[in-house]
């Protein structure tokens, strides 16, 4: 992720602190999931690719929406 959690914490927004940090988190955890699926297809190759592809596509959808979020919040300071 290229917003780090130091930046929402030196922002100085009008939104409120817990609704920046909420989104952050959502896009943390679409980025974890996203790497666990990677991994998962690199150990397990063609057979979790089947099950895993997609999943890689709708995290890295999430995480690119909450990331825009984010830069619209913290150009607002």
């Amino acid at each position: 992720m290229k917003t780090k959690f130091k930046d929402i914490l030196d922002s100085d927004v009008k939104t409120p602190f817990a609704v920046n940090s909420k989104i952050y988190d959502i896009a943390k955890m679409a980025e974890i999931l996203e790497n666990l699926a990677k991994d998962k297809i690199d150990k397990e190759g063609d057979f979790a690719q089947v099950s895993c592809v997609n999943l890689i596509d709708w995290m890295k959808e999430i995480q690119d929406k909450a990331e825009n979020v984010l830069d619209i919040q913290l150009a607002n300071d």
